[in-house]
């Protein structure tokens, strides 16, 4: 295996880069063609690590043959290789803490930022009996127990106790096997002797420093690094054909999650942004928010547009889909396609109202995964003590670690959005489920590249930071959403003023209700003055004046006056129109500048 300070003077003048799935292992091969690091080609095959291959190399192979056949010239054999993987489920944890709110959330976003699926969180202030705690952990199937409690010098005996549920369950590997599950205690080190004694011989136990040292700072890191080390050690070892391609990996296999963290967190800090990325997946949908270069991250595990489609049904309700869809359904219709979905989860939309569902699910799933990111917030570092701590103990957070809505970048993946025939049906879901605030940047990970670019990053930043940038991200174009006041239809929010680079000067009106579309291309840029009315908040404050600089992509510059939260007709006849008219305002066809009063 290479070492990382030396895999970028090895990797030479290419790369090949895998992603293995659950249902796929995608290939990319980067490669430097004398002037630029670029992404010279993509294949895919499906993941074998399931009877009667049972062997993750096996399907590696036959996208590399794939991928050599579309290559001019095809493959050479001596590209070295990095891998990021959440085949086979990918890294499950189970998460203890005291405190559900505190020291047991700060386990579960060390789990989530090293690129787990959390399994469950148990907490010691949890109601339920001692016996119930150990029948639910039985249920469980992790690859890895995290366990956090008190900050360093307080209370040991709750501790303790969290141990004392583990091993009253006595469970073994998720992939079977000789071997003990790896427990990771990151707790109050005066605890430690305590939990060693009570866990030492039924469980691998790795002990690292406090997760919480003192009640208002978070300490991650080392959790997140053992974490890492763990799941190649012990998981990755145990899944089929894994040591065969351990071996061949020039560097470290980063579980997938973990990989596209990697990507966003470099991409927020090279730009100086604050970045919301998304990514809705068949089984679940996942969100990334950094912040003044904090990066968060939850997993929603059961809101998907295939493997959890009946999940977004059931949560959301038929309505709250069906209000998406171009004609109104027959809710029993609804149903049965959606279950129809789900039993065939790896098949794509072939029929116009087949992606129209899709689409219409994948809104549903981002809106609740958004909302289930900010539900479970905390506030930053340094503001934990205090008021701050009595409403992180009592409920009633005033704000969250970021707003979504708020960020400077908003970035798409998944296959529901890389998939959709035309790019503004991307920026529409993504406008619609995140609703965005303020000027906000849209990008689109077309490539479905992000884990592999994190994966390079991690031995050659500045030729994933080019990849990323030239090859991968589709500009969508840029959103400008005032918010905050109220106003009546087809009512002013505010004026922009356009410097458009062909056509001059636009005075344009951004009213309640209505989206408006100005083309700008990706390699144009528009300047914007802002005049939010009374009451409505363009990003500077109520009615306070925004002047900024924008970029253009495949949709343009779009004015979203609709208000925040949307605001909807009761009517479902009008609710129907008013979609239908969203949808053509954001349509590509045809030059709609001359729409656009100048």
């Amino acid at each position: 295996m290479v070492d990382v300070k030396d895999a970028a003077a090895t990797g030479g003048g290419a790369w090949l880069i895998a992603d293995c799935g659950s249902t796929a292992t995608k290939l990319i091969y980067v490669t430097h063609d004398g002037e630029r690091w670029r992404l010279a080609g993509a294949a895919d095959a499906p993941t074998t690590v399931e009877s009667p291959d049972e062997d993750v190399t096996l399907g590696l192979a036959r996208a590399r043959d794939a991928l050599a056949r579309r290559l001019d010239g095809g493959l050479p054999d001596d590209v070295p290789l990095l891998v990021t993987s959440s085949a086979g489920g990918g890294l499950r944890m189970l998460v203890l803490g005291l405190v559900r709110r505190l020291t047991a959330e700060s386990a579960r976003q060390a789990a989530l930022g090293a690129g787990a699926i959390v399994s469950d969180v148990i907490a010691y202030d949890d109601p339920d009996s001692f016996a119930d705690r150990v029948e639910r952990i039985r249920s469980l199937r992790p690859d890895i127990i995290l366990i956090g409690g008190a900050v360093d010098g307080g209370a040991t005996e709750p501790v303790i106790a969290l141990a004392e549920l583990l091993a009253a369950a006595e469970i073994g590997p998720r992939f079977g096997g000789e071997g003990r599950l790896p427990v990771i205690f990151a707790g109050n080190r005066d605890a430690r002797a305590g939990v060693e004694a009570v866990l030492g011989d039924v469980y691998e136990l790795v002990c690292v420093d406090n997760l919480r040292p003192i009640l208002d700072r978070e300490e991650a890191g080392p959790s997140r690094q053992a974490i890492h080390e763990i799941f190649l050690r012990h998981v990755m070892v145990r899944a089929p054909g894994y040591p065969a391609l351990l071996q061949v990996a020039a560097a470290s296999v980063l579980p997938t999650p973990a990989a596209v963290a990697r990507s966003v967190r470099a991409l927020a800090a090279r730009r100086g942004v604050d970045v919301l990325a998304v990514d809705v997946g068949g089984a679940t949908t996942d969100i990334f928010t950094v912040h003044e270069g904090r990066l968060r991250r939850t997993v929603s595990a059961n809101l998907g547009v295939s493997y959890s489609i009946a999940n977004v049904l059931e949560t959301a309700g038929a309505g709250m889909i069906a209000r998406w869809l171009p004609a109104p359904p027959d809710v029993r219709r609804l149903t049965d396609d959606i279950y129809e979905k789900m039993a065939l989860p790896t098949t794509l939309p072939e029929l116009p109202s087949e992606l129209a569902l899709e689409q219409a699910a994948a809104r549903e799933a981002l809106r609740l995964a958004l909302e289930h990111h900010v539900a479970t917030a905390l506030p930053p570092p340094g503001r934990r003590t205090g008021e701050a701590l009595h409403r992180l103990l009592h409920g009633g957070l005033e704000e969250p670690v970021a707003d979504p809505a708020g960020a400077d970048l908003l970035i798409g993946a998944g296959g529901a959005l890389a998939h959709a025939a035309r790019p503004e049906e991307a920026m529409a879901i993504l406008l619609d489920a995140c609703l965005p605030r303020g000027v906000t940047r849209l990008e689109l990970d077309a490539a479905g590249a992000l884990q592999h670019l994190g994966a390079l990053d991690a031995v050659a930043p500045a030729a994933a930071a080019e990849v990323l940038e030239r090859d991968v991200l589709l500009p969508l174009g840029t959103c400008v959403a005032p918010w905050g006041g109220s106003a009546s239809v087809g009512e002013s929010l505010c004026s922009v003023r356009v410097d458009h680079p062909s056509r001059g000067r636009l005075d344009l009106e951004c009213r309640q209700g209505e989206l408006l579309r100005i083309p700008l291309a990706a390699q144009e840029s528009a300047r914007l003055k802002i005049q939010p009315r009374k009451g409505w908040d363009a990003g500077s404050g109520p009615g306070r004046t925004v002047v900024a600089e924008v970029g253009g992509g495949a949709v343009g510059l779009v004015l979203d006056g609709r208000g925040r939260p949307l605001v909807w007709p009761r009517e479902e006849a009008a609710r129907r129109a008013l979609v239908g008219k969203w949808r053509e305002a954001l349509s590509t066809d045809g030059d709609r500048l001359g729409e656009v009063s100048s």
